[in-house]
């Protein structure tokens, strides 16, 4: 794990430390959990990204075999 420091407001510090109360849990913990949450739901659009980026590496070649030249060899 490694260290960092964040900025917070007043608000959000209060409410962390009222659910950390609440909880039995550390600040950083529930800090921990949400960035975990927040990662989890854009990983989706993050691995997309990088899809799209391998699918440009092949555009405008024409050194490839065709779809069906490869279709072919599979069935022989």
């Amino acid at each position: 794990m490694q260290r960092t420091q964040i900025y917070l407001t007043e608000d959000e510090q209060n409410a962390i430390r009222q659910i950390g109360t609440r909880t039995g849990r550390s600040q950083s913990a529930l800090i921990r959990e949400a960035i975990d949450h927040y990662i989890g739901e854009n990983q989706p659009v993050i691995t997309q990204g990088k899809r799209m980026v391998a699918f440009a590496l092949w555009a405008g070649r024409d050194d490839l075999p065709s779809l069906e030249q490869l279709r072919a060899e599979e069935r022989v």
